[in-house]
């Protein structure tokens, strides 16, 4: 799993924040799938 930090340039806008699954990602268990993206979702920066 590769992404980048999401940025706050203004009260409402921001940059970045998105992520991509390797190929290991996508084809290994959807379970440990939700839950990377899960914990991407609660250390992402700029929420």
């Amino acid at each position: 799993m590769r992404g980048q930090n999401r940025i706050k340039y203004s009260p409402k806008d921001f940059a970045g924040g998105d992520y991509k699954f390797d190929k290991a990602f996508n084809e290994g268990n959807a379970l440990f799938r939700a839950f990377a993206k899960k914990l991407w979702q609660q250390h992402i920066k700029g929420n």
